[in-house]
């Protein structure tokens, strides 16, 4: 297309025909910015279109991390609301059937185990750019708030749990080779009727049903976020 171009300017040149001369030059002029126009487009479009993908790819692994949080709340849930049963079960009737499961349930621990690796890596480049404000309102939220709120309500509930560590290894007799062991089952039931001890796990129930209440709330938002960044991908 230049070439032919230049031939025909070449062409008017000698024929001494300057106005059409100016006049395919001018069309010459139009039609490489004409191109330049479409190049930047098409430019600009490749990048519209490498930013979408790149958003979507964040989405997919936020909500990876997501989905692991509410998988974790579920079990752990389970989990913690088994220990507040076998010690509600004991203030009640002030006696265990077997020790030995009573000992491990209330001997656990829960920890925090934070899925948060996506957020991080976008909040501490330029992806965070490619969220909107509302989206990247409602994930600060969750993780920079919720997360640290579970995380101090963890750590209280941990606190009362090694005082029951404490107070297994200290007072209570050592495990026998079987559950059914009534002689340990009687000696663990005299320990656990003291005043301080009955008191120990009031505390521990306590904190454990704040704890279960605070996952299943912080579960409740996971699973909203979840539910909005699915529809970010459909839009």
């Amino acid at each position: 297309m230049i070439k032919f171009f230049r031939k025909i300017r070449q062409r008017l040149v000698v024929e001494n025909k300057f106005s059409k001369y100016l006049l395919y030059a001018l069309g010459e002029i139009i039609l490489v910015v004409i191109g330049i126009l479409i190049a930047l487009q098409i430019n600009n479009q490749n990048e519209l279109r490498k930013d979408h993908n790149s958003k979507l790819k964040i989405i997919e692994y936020l909500i990876l991390d997501l989905e692991k949080d509410i998988h974790h709340f579920k079990v752990d849930g389970i989990r913690n609301q088994k220990s507040i049963d076998f010690i509600n079960n004991f203030l009640q009737s002030g006696a265990i059937e077997n020790s030995s499961d009573f000992i491990s349930l209330i001997d656990e621990r829960y920890k925090l185990y934070p899925n948060n690796s996506k957020y991080k890596s976008i909040t501490s480049t330029n992806q965070i750019d490619l969220l909107d404000e509302v989206t990247l309102s409602k994930l600060t939220t969750y993780y920079e708030y919720d997360y640290i709120r579970l995380n101090a309500r963890v750590k209280d509930s941990d606190n009362i749990t090694i005082k029951i560590e404490e107070f297994i290894v200290n007072e209570l007799p050592k495990h026998p080779t079987t559950n059914n062991d009534e002689n340990f089952n009687a000696e663990v039931n005299t320990v656990l009727a003291r005043d301080e001890v009955y008191n120990l796990f009031i505390m521990s129930s306590n904190y454990r049903k704040d704890l279960n209440e605070l996952m299943k709330s912080t579960q409740k938002k996971a699973e909203q976020l979840v539910i909005e960044l699915n529809q970010i991908t459909k839009d």
